[in-house]
Order: structure tokens, then C-alpha cells, then sequence
């Protein structure tokens, strides 16, 4: 009980912190504004299939672990699971998936929790991956590459080592041995990585709308950060900390940190507008498990 209510104040005192740093810099929101409306759009179109393309790893992973489930099916509850996502701490929608895949398709909840973790996991090294390699052969004195190799190097060693003990049996999931070969996480990364690739793209056509110029060293470095920060997201959609990080680094890019967390903004508003645009296609007049998250 103790733990509860200390991670309770842990979070409203994050939310405090975000909503002080918004009022002592509310310039910053001033000076925000989209010049192209149609390339938000644009880039709401493009970010959709990644919805899409994330319900299909979902449904992979589930079928493997011998979860009868359909791709529909899927692609509801992991839409619904973003939305409660982008408004609740600690990635609450994610617990209404792994609640609902419990309930109505009887998942382990072990399984979901170690699949969930190696999907993120699969996210931040694709992109990390990808950013070292363009800075390896593009911009090698420009950065230093330090982050991206170690973050790596630690997702590599994690993986191996979970992989490891579940080959041996020592976590009793007979179901993952096969979800942890090589070829089955190969199969995972390269989605993982059309996956980035699309967010690379909407990210593009979303500096456009705002009039920014956003090269692809930024744009990766952006994504990096972006991405990595869902692994720590005990804000809503990781509200504060992916702004916190990409200060860090404004050294690292072009842009200053008004112009970051202006592109901030904007990418969020994406994601809120896609998101209402795919309930409303997938679920229709259907929301029952909209209300099914809100009763929990």
C-alpha cells in the first residue's frame, strides 16, 4: 500500500512539474502554429498504418502463443489500448489489452507482459539501429554515438539473455521458445523497422506543415528519443519526459528547443486526431470496449 501511494505521488508530481514548466514558458505554445493544414493530414494518413502494421505483430505473437484471436479483433483492442494510452499514467491502456486479451481470449498474463516489453524492446533497437548507421557513414564527427551504442548493446543483452532462460525452461512459457528464435525476432525487427520507417515519413511531412526543416539527422535523432521515451512512460504518453529528453539534446540537432517542442506539439495532436479517426472507422457506433475501458 505504501508502494501505491508513493508511485501515486510520484506521478502528480510529475504532472505538477509539466504543467509549471508549460506556464513558465507558455511562449513556447504561442509561437505554435501549423502554416500547411493539408500536410497534418498527410501525416495522420501516414501514421494510421502503423496502427495497422502494430495490430499485425500483436496478432503474430498472439498466434504463436496459441491465442485464438482474429485480426479485427486485434486491431480494436490495440487501438483502444492507444487511446487509454495517450490520456492515462503508466500506460494504463495497455493493462485494458492485456485485461481484455485475459477476459475474452484467455492470454497469459506472463506472456503478454514478456511480449510486450520485447516489442518495445524490438522499437528502440531498430531505431537506435538506424540512427547509428547513418551516423556512422554520414555524420561520424558531427555526434557522438555513445547513447545509441550503448542503448544497443544493453537491448541486445537483454533479449539474449531473456531468450536464454527461456530456451532452459527456467520461466515455464513452453509458448515463447519459439517467439524467441532467431528467426521468428529477425521477423519482428523488420517489421519493427517498417514501423520506424513510417514514423521517419510522418515525421517529414509533419515538419512541413509546421514550416520546419527537419533533415534526417534530426528527424532521426527526434524518433529516437520519441521512441525510447514510451519505455519509461509513467506520464501519459510519455507527457513531459520525451520533451525533457529532447532539450537534452538539442546540442545534437539543428533545431532549438522552442522549434523541438513546437514539433512535439504538432506530432501529438497527430496522434490524437488519428487515433478519434481510427476509433471512429473501426468501431462505429460499436463502443462497447471504449466503455468496458472506462468501467475498469
Amino acid at each position: 500500500m505504501k508502494i501505491k501511494h508513493l508511485q501515486t505521488g510520484f506521478k502528480i508530481l510529475i504532472t505538477i512539474g509539466i504543467f509549471w514548466y508549460l506556464f513558465n514558458n507558455y511562449s513556447l505554445i504561442l509561437n505554435f502554429e501549423f502554416q500547411k493544414f493539408d500536410y497534418l493530414f498527410y501525416a495522420i494518413g501516414i501514421k494510421s498504418l502503423n496502427i495497422f502494421l502494430i495490430s499485425f505483430i500483436n496478432l503474430f505473437a498472439f498466434l504463436k502463443l496459441k491465442t485464438n484471436i482474429s485480426y479485427i479483433e486485434t486491431l480494436k483492442i490495440h487501438t483502444v489500448s492507444l487511446l487509454g494510452n495517450f490520456f492515462s499514467f503508466a500506460k494504463s491502456g495497455t493493462a485494458y489489452k492485456a485485461f481484455i486479451l485475459k477476459k475474452n481470449f484467455n492470454l497469459n498474463l506472463k506472456e503478454f507482459s514478456l511480449f510486450f516489453v520485447l516489442n518495445q524492446l524490438l522499437a528502440v533497437l531498430s531505431i537506435n539501429l538506424l540512427t547509428l548507421i547513418y551516423f556512422s557513414y554520414m555524420h561520424t564527427s558531427e555526434i557522438n554515438l555513445i547513447f545509441f551504442k550503448a542503448a544497443i548493446m544493453v537491448i541486445f543483452l537483454l533479449i539474449s539473455t531473456a531468450a536464454l532462460f527461456i530456451s532452459k525452461g527456467n520461466f515455464n512459457l513452453k509458448n515463447y521458445s519459439e517467439l524467441f528464435s532467431v528467426k521468428i525476432l529477425t521477423i519482428l525487427l523488420i517489421c519493427q523497422t517498417c514501423s520506424n520507417t513510417i514514423v521517419l515519413v510522418s515525421n517529414y511531412l509533419l515538419s512541413n506543415g509546421l514550416g520546419i526543416k527537419l533533415i534526417l539527422a534530426d528527424n532521426l535523432i527526434y524518433s529516437s528519443i520519441a521512441i525510447s521515451s514510451l519505455l519509461i512512460s509513467i506520464t501519459p504518453n510519455a507527457l513531459g519526459i520525451r520533451e525533457v529528453l529532447l532539450v537534452s539534446f538539442e546540442n545534437f540537432v539543428q533545431l532549438n528547443s522552442t522549434t523541438l517542442f513546437n514539433f512535439s506539439v504538432a506530432d501529438r495532436i497527430a496522434d490524437f486526431t488519428m487515433l478519434i479517426f481510427v476509433c471512429i472507422f473501426l468501431l462505429g457506433k460499436n463502443f462497447n470496449l471504449i466503455a468496458t475501458y472506462l468501467k475498469k
